[in-house]
């Protein structure tokens, strides 16, 4: 073995003495062996004894590269070690080389976020312009990888805010929130905001467009984030900055595969232009609520964001008045035109004076956020409002989406103050009110205090289904926030879908949650239509749910609408309901399995397989043959308890189904 080899060999077991031995003895530290140098493989396996002493090797090349062209400083840097930096430039290290991707070592800190490595790089004068081979300067990769104190350093220290990438995007763009950090990287929301508001107090150019022509906004929109969305409009952006193509923000929230219906809803509100045509890809030329009606309306389904957008476009636009029926569209015409007209159709026309009004000074209003700009007219409140398409003076858009960020990453302090300064909690972002945003990540803080601020009549109607605070804290199975809530007569209460929240947590396959409401005070008899409370529990292996309803009452040998008793189910472990596609969650680890099972069943024509261990379907048959549990009783299908269990292949229950038949 050569030295080198030996030398590589002892950094990786940290052997410092025979390190020692093999430099003294003429081990090259600056050849790479494999992929790195000696003191590079020291540093990254954070080897500190070990890269010291190569480092103080009088032979030591501060500048010699691995396989990636990248010097000791860079991966110093990267793996933040802020002495080995330091010691580094001191020995002559180039603080600007550039790595194969084109990263300088403070483009390198930018990416990784190592701050501290960063200041010290930045005050012995590394370039804040370096850029790499996409062409990106260390604030747009800062901005990208959301290392929001990198980006602090580099504001301070004076970096182009404004510089361009070969496509033409800021720094702003880069910062704005993307689905990849949202959702894969696990970025705080909060923090890509706040990266935002940094670049722009410090003179990033809001409305600067990319090479697509594209402004911030139209990015925001693509990314399907309504909160960087409203967080621009609110910085005063422009609206309706048209792309290459001739297309505002808000056209391209309706022209998306999925639409962005809440999002050219909240622009609509802002005051968009919405009478501005788009041009489809075929070259036609369409108003945009023509095209909404003509390409998106489905008779006879229900599409409720769809719908509202279409009611606010009726109420922020002209009335579309037609001057040449044989026209392919309807034209849109001015108010000073249409009074031209004969008076007699003016009468009859869908016009008002008080909507002509509202639109009129909507428009002068418009350009950016004109929210705002109606809350300081001189004018009352129901006029603000009536200019507002019937916003609340309490409804600031950004700020609801700051509230339901804090719930989310529980800043529960910030979202508190946000309550307090009387930001609403009865108006929805993506569909969903603050609090079932808190439901749905368990913040139990946030629960009581909206509850605390909220009437309870607020509480009875949540969601689009109907769904109660009950049947939210059901569905998602915050068992703890039950006893938060005085008791009340809506504990029972039905949703649309005909559910009470009892019924809610069983079907879900909550248990926990659903013997805390039957503590409450909940109804334990089952709605006509619905599947029993016990056939449900039996299917998914409930043992303690199921011995709690006998004791409660329920007849152990009830039938459902299929004529089944609790002893079908549990000797079928749930598979008489399974084979008729009816949803058991509890007996899934995940409800991608379920769906997948489905398949498989459908696919196959064979049984389920189940994928939780902790389903006790022996218990309950036990608990079930001790309470008088008939195992003779046949269901719609003819089959006895006994026939379920030899159909599912569970044998374990055959036998004693039939020592009970014999007793």
């Amino acid at each position: 073995m050569s030295l080198l080899a030996q030398l590589h060999q002892a950094i990786s077991t940290n052997d410092i003495h025979l390190v020692n031995l093999l430099i003294a003895q003429g081990a090259d530290v600056n050849v790479k062996y494999g992929h790195d140098t000696a003191f590079i493989a020291a540093v990254q396996l954070n080897h500190v004894q070990c890269a010291d002493c190569i480092l103080s090797c009088e032979s030591f090349n501060p500048n010699a590269t691995n396989q990636f062209e990248s010097s000791p400083l860079h991966i110093a840097v990267k793996c933040g070690h802020t002495h080995f930096s330091r010691s580094l430039l001191n020995k002559g290290a180039d603080i600007d080389a550039v790595n194969n991707q084109g990263l300088s070592p403070l483009g390198v800190t930018a990416w990784h976020g190592t701050y501290h490595c960063a200041e010290i790089l930045v005050e012995q004068g590394a370039s804040l312009s370096v850029r790499d081979k996409l062409g990106r300067t260390p604030l747009m990769i800062a901005c990208s990888f959301v290392n929001i104190e990198v980006v602090q350093i580099l504001l301070q220290h004076g970096c182009d805010v404004n510089a361009l990438c070969p496509d033409m995007r800021t720094a702003l763009i880069y910062a704005l929130p993307t689905h990849y950090n949202r959702h894969v990287s696990k970025k705080k929301l909060s923090a890509m905001l706040s990266i935002c508001e940094l670049v722009i107090n410090a003179g990033c150019h809001i409305n600067k467009q990319d090479k697509n022509g594209w402004s911030a906004l139209h990015h925001s929109v693509d990314r399907d984030c309504l909160e960087s969305l409203c967080f621009l409009v609110e910085k005063d952006c422009l609206l309706d900055v048209k792309d290459k193509s001739g297309h505002t923000p808000f056209h391209l929230c309706i022209m998306k595969s999925e639409p962005r219906y809440k999002m050219a809803e909240k622009l609509v509100y802002y005051g968009t232009k919405v009478n501005i045509d788009m041009t489809l890809s075929n070259g036609v030329t369409i108003n945009p609520l023509f095209y909404l009606c003509k390409y998106h309306l489905v008779p006879s389904t229900i599409n409720l964001p769809l719908n509202h957008l279409l009611q606010l476009l009726c109420e922020a636009q002209l009335p579309p008045l037609v001057t040449n029926d044989n026209s392919m569209w309807s034209r849109t015409l001015s108010m000073w035109s249409t009074l031209s007209r004969d008076i007699l159709i003016w009468l009859q026309s869908p016009c008002s004076l008080q909507h002509q009004s509202k639109i009129i000074i909507r428009n002068l209003l418009s350009g950016s956020n004109i929210l705002p700009k109606i809350r300081s007219l001189p004018i009352g409140n129901n006029l603000k409002m009536f200019l507002s398409l019937g916003l609340g003076h309490n409804i600031l858009f950004f700020q609801l989406c700051k509230l339901h960020t804090c719930i989310v990453e529980f800043d529960n302090e910030t979202a508190k103050k946000l309550l307090l300064n009387g930001v609403s909690t009865d108006f929805p972002i993506n569909e969903k009110l603050p609090i079932e945003k808190a439901i749905e990540v368990q913040n139990i803080e946030m629960i009581a205090s909206i509850i605390q601020l909220t009437p309870a009549t607020q509480l009875t109607h949540l969601t689009n289904d109907g769904d109660n605070v009950y049947h939210l804290l059901s569905k998602y199975n915050v068992s703890s926030a039950i006893h938060l809530l005085p008791t009340s007569n809506f504990i029972n209460s039905q949703n649309k879908l005909g559910f009470t929240p009892l019924q809610t947590a069983v079907k879900y396959g909550h248990f926990e949650t659903a013997e805390e409401l039957i503590k409450h005070e909940a109804s334990i008899n089952s709605h006509p239509d619905s599947y029993p409370l016990i056939h449900l529990a039996a299917a998914s292996g409930a043992c303690s749910f199921v011995k709690l309803l006998l004791l409660r009452g329920i007849d152990v040998n009830s039938t459902d609408r299929f004529g089944n008793t609790p002893l079908h189910l549990a000797v079928s472990k749930g598979n008489e309901y399974l084979m008729l596609d009816i949803e058991i969650p509890a007996l899934f680890n995940h409800e991608a399995l379920a769906a997948l099972d489905v398949c498989k069943r459908h696919v196959t024509g064979g049984q389920s397989t189940l994928t939780r261990s902790d389903a006790d379907h022996a218990g309950i048959v036990q608990i079930l043959l001790e309470h008088g549990g008939n195992p003779l009783l046949v269901n719609n299908y003819n089959r006895t308890p006994t026939d379920s269990a030899q159909l599912f292949h569970a044998t374990e229950f055959v036998e004693q189904l039939k020592r009970c038949t014999c007793h």
